[in-house]
């Protein structure tokens, strides 16, 4: 008899024993698990702090992308306006090549013009040669005549030799200035037509290039509108992800709330309540945390995926416009296109303007000879025909047999001769002239035209090229942005997914506890009456655990739109205000 009661009250002992170290070694381990919780949940929401930094960032770059993908933004605008820059130099450089041809045309007949005042002057010289071999012969018969006589042959002889004077010095300058305008006429051709030819070839590639691209733009726009589209949805996507996460965040509350509650329960038993019911109540509790755990883990690691899944969507979105891929984002797009254009466009302004200048230069001796060479065969003409005249009136006052009717006959000759030369001369010089005078109102105005568009291109490139350089930075900064959104997300997907799995140990570890206390509880061996007396009192407990036991959940994540306020979120969590149970675990 004192055996078994020696035994019993040793068995119940033992029972009691072990539950107060299985209860001591779960209050070890809840201590834990909150802890292990809270650690989790920070490390988390430290990592959202820094998405949450980034997407706010992205949403912005992202608005940008999507207005210049539309062409609505002031990055398109600025594309255009560069272009509106370049095209009234094309088109003046374009209008220089028409000219070109007219201009060559006009050299070229100035050129042959010069080489028929050439000829004409030759022709001249020629037609006064006569009257030297005339003068030696007349000097020596002059000899024989009264000294009146002589007198008057002479007179008439130096009015020849001052002829030939006029001739000899004036002609032959004019002849050779006229030489050289010719040498400079052709040399200026040459270079004009190298040059044109040259820039005619990059004016078209330019032209074919800044159409191509403008025109393409354009279909970009259209085609980038439904496009544009798509990354909105996938960055709205993005943002509905990480508020679905951030709501799976409050787990911490209800799983710290549970564990707590637990903790407290553990420390006294309340009077009245069975050993068995207490048991079966505290395992209860135990699995119910574990699920909440398993639950919690799920959840975020489901949240963890869809960020890493939409943030690459985003991204791959994004880098597949056409827009950032071949215009705005690529160094070889448009913005480069146009860079290069500005600088290729003010290069040729500038050798257009000196090729202006060259050819003035060079045509100037040409139109200031034509007055002089009008002035001198007018001269020249007038002369002869008064030497002609004078030598009529000596020989009849001299008589017949002087010699000096010969003279005036010959040089009545001459005279109609160079009269003649000297009519197609002066209309040659006419020629010559108004040729000359339109190829210099050609090239001037051309050449300020060019200065002038140079001074604007070189006023407005700089800032043009200062605003490309600023666009294509920008849009390449915020498609690295999406790009290191992505990985960032994708790191930290790896890094929480381990403490996810930390986490989930701890659920199973709490499992062993509840099944440790329900072996402790031996409610199998229990009649049905009394285990449904155990049940009714279990349910009793837990219903009061439910009514005391609240957490809270924001309902402003769409009013608060892509402000997701995860620091002070947090905060709040920790405070954990009460608003909601925490076995409602459907309503996430």
């Amino acid at each position: 008899m004192i055996q078994r009661l020696t035994k019993r009250i040793r068995h119940r002992w033992t029972r009691r024993h072990d539950a107060a170290v299985s209860t001591q070694g779960l209050s070890q381990h809840l201590r834990t698990t909150i802890h292990e919780v809270e650690s989790v949940f920070r490390g988390i929401s430290n990592n959202l702090e820094l998405i949450d930094e980034k997407t706010k960032r992205l949403r912005e770059d992202c608005n940008v992308l999507l207005a210049s993908a539309g062409g609505h933004d002031e990055s398109s605008q600025l594309l255009f306006r560069v272009a509106e820059a370049l095209e009234g130099p094309m088109t003046f450089l374009t209008g220089c090549l028409q000219h070109h041809a007219k201009n060559h045309q006009l050299m070229l007949d100035s050129q042959k013009s010069a080489g028929d005042l050439l000829q004409m002057q030759n022709d001249m010289v020629s037609s006064l040669e006569p009257l030297k071999f005339m003068l030696v012969f007349f000097k020596i018969e002059a000899s024989q005549l009264s000294e009146e006589n002589r007198q008057t042959f002479h007179s008439v002889s130096e009015e020849i030799s001052h002829l030939h004077i006029l001739v000899d010095e004036t002609f032959q300058k004019n002849i050779k200035n006229l030489q050289d305008a010719r040498s400079a006429i052709l040399t200026a051709e040459k270079r004009t037509k190298t040059e044109r030819e040259h820039q005619s070839q990059l004016i078209s590639q330019k032209q074919a290039e800044i159409s191509d691209a403008i025109q393409a733009f354009k279909t970009q726009i259209n085609t980038n509108s439904k496009k544009s589209a798509h990354l909105d949805i996938h960055a709205n996507n993005f943002e509905n992800a990480i508020g679905r996460l951030v709501m799976s965040l409050q787990y911490e509350d209800i799983i710290r709330q549970r564990c707590e509650s637990i903790l407290k329960d553990l420390e006294q038993k309340p009077e009245g309540i069975s050993q068995t019911s207490w048991l079966i109540f505290q395992a209860t509790q135990v699995e119910t945390a574990a699920e909440e755990i398993r639950q919690s883990s799920h959840e975020l690691n489901s949240g963890l995926n869809a960020i890493s899944s939409q943030a690459k969507e985003l991204y791959r979105a994004a880098t597949t416009m056409d827009q950032f891929e071949h215009i705005t984002a690529s160094a070889d797009g448009m913005v480069q296109m146009l860079l290069e254009s500005l600088e290729s466009i003010r290069t040729m302004l500038a050798q257009s303007t000196a090729l202006s200048q060259g050819s003035r230069e060079a045509i100037q001796p040409v139109r200031e000879l034509t007055k002089e060479l009008s002035a001198v065969v007018f001269e020249v003409s007038i002369k002869i025909q008064f030497i002609a005249l004078n030598a009529q009136v000596r020989s009849i006052q001299v008589g017949e047999g002087s010699g000096l009717e010969v003279l005036a006959a010959r040089t009545a000759e001459i005279s109609s001769e160079l009269r003649a030369l000297g009519d197609s001369t002066a209309t040659q010089i006419d020629t010559l002239h108004a040729a000359v005078e339109e190829l210099v109102q050609t090239i001037d105005s051309e050449w300020d035209a060019g200065k002038e568009h140079l001074a604007t291109i070189e006023e407005q490139g700089p800032e043009l090229e200062a605003e490309l350089h600023a666009l294509r930075d920008s849009t390449l900064n915020s498609l690295q942005i999406v790009a290191s959104l992505s990985e960032m997300v994708t790191g930290f997907s790896n890094d929480d997914a381990e403490r996810l799995h930390k986490l989930s140990l701890q659920a199973d570890t709490l499992d062993q506890f509840a099944q440790e206390l329900r072996q402790q509880a031996k409610i199998d061996k229990l009649k049905t009456a009394a285990r449904q007396a155990i049940d009714a009192e279990v349910e009793t407990l837990l219903s009061e655990k439910r009514g005391a036991m609240h957490t809270r959940i924001h309902n402003d994540q769409q009013s608060q739109a892509f402000d997701l306020g995860i620091s002070t979120r947090l905060s709040d969590r920790a405070n954990s205000s009460k608003t909601l149970s925490c076995d409602n675990i459907d309503l996430f």
